[in-house]
């Protein structure tokens, strides 16, 4: 499967032409909403995910996220 063809990568088309012209990000200032968010991506990604973290904490955020990437890579997901 191509990234054009996963199912995200078509959702994100679809609001991209109901918001023509406007921003393409959203700011998020809640933490938890925030780590939901991530998550969410990283359950859904089929293809494959660039995660980059300037600092990355062995505390239970950390551990949470390194575990749901690693579930990602087992079933396919690429992670540079």
């Amino acid at each position: 499967m191509s990234i054009i063809d996963s199912p995200l990568y078509q959702d994100i088309e679809k609001l991209g032409l109901k918001y023509e012209g406007d921003s393409g990000f959203e700011l998020l200032s809640d933490g938890m909403e925030a780590l939901a968010v991530r998550l969410r991506l990283i359950q859904a990604a089929q293809t494959s995910l660039d995660v980059q973290y300037y600092i990355w904490h062995d505390d239970l955020v950390g551990q949470v996220m390194a575990n749901r990437l690693l579930k990602a890579a087992d079933r396919g997901v690429n992670i540079p």
